[in-house]
């Protein structure tokens, strides 16, 4: 077993080391929970990532990645290969979000800017 902050602060030493091109695939049930483990202060823990913010079925990450790593593996295309990922089981909506740095990033500045403007 290994916990989230752990798990991060791996991510964060491989994706320095390849200067900050890390891609994640979160083929868990609220991967996305990756983002409450970010430090603002210390250097980033992906490029990006792919995950869920909700609870997920075992068959919809099974259907859904088996689409996109298909995809992904043969075209090297993420744009494309999220699409399939999206579209591969029509009877239950997606929950799933690409993330990137740049994202963060403004999420982290637009909490910032809301607190103060609470406190002033």
């Amino acid at each position: 077993m290994i916990s989230w902050e752990e798990l991060c602060e791996n991510f964060r030493e491989i994706n320095i080391i390849i200067e900050n091109n890390l891609f994640i695939t979160l083929a868990v049930c609220e991967g996305a929970y990756l983002m409450k483990t970010i430090n603002p202060d210390l250097r980033a823990l992906f490029w990006g990532f792919l995950g869920s913010f909700k609870e997920l079925e075992a068959n919809d990450l099974a259907i859904r990645y088996e689409n996109f790593y298909d995809e992904f593996l043969s075209s090297f295309d993420i744009d494309e290969a999220f699409r399939k990922l999206e579209i591969a089981y029509p009877d239950l909506p997606s929950s799933y979000q690409v993330i990137n740095s740049e994202h963060v990033l403004l999420m982290f500045l637009k909490n910032i800017i809301e607190q103060n403007s609470v406190t002033t």
